[in-house]
């Protein structure tokens, strides 16, 4: 069992100045204590980040955060299971009219995954709940 990160609780935390330490145990004070973990997808946002600094020092900040995330951290891969279970609930979310970002999919299966179908993950306050294989996505603050 466990979380799985969402990358705007990262980039909100990191924005703070919070390193990540600081931001996992805030995210386990409210959620219980269990293993966090992150996306490979996230990685791919926050390097994202890093290449649209607009100055030096914001490029070297944001890189030594996704060093440190990768150093402590779990990263969860995007496997099959994960893939397949993103589109069954890109699918049944478009047939209700919801559209779920591509990325928002992938982290949201990994965490259904990871955490049995029964738990919930750390998102931004403005996310929707998000309803897949019985778990609930729901809001971190």
């Amino acid at each position: 069992m466990g979380i799985i990160l969402d990358t705007s609780v990262l980039i909100a935390g990191e924005r703070r100045g919070e390193g990540v330490q600081a931001i996992i145990q805030r995210v386990l004070t409210t959620h219980g204590e269990q293993d966090a973990a992150l996306s490979v997808v996230t990685l791919v946002e926050l390097t994202h980040g890093i290449y649209r600094a607009r100055t030096d020092a914001d490029r070297e900040r944001r890189r030594a955060f996704t060093q440190e995330l990768r150093r402590d951290v779990a990263v969860v891969p995007v496997t099959a299971e994960i893939a397949e279970l993103a589109g069954r609930i890109e699918g049944e979310q478009a047939a209700r009219g919801v559209s779920i970002a591509f990325e928002d999919l992938l982290i949201g299966a990994a965490h259904e995954i990871r955490c049995g179908h029964t738990q919930r993950a750390a998102l931004p306050v403005d996310s929707r709940p998000v309803r897949g294989a019985g778990s609930k996505l729901i809001a971190y603050t």
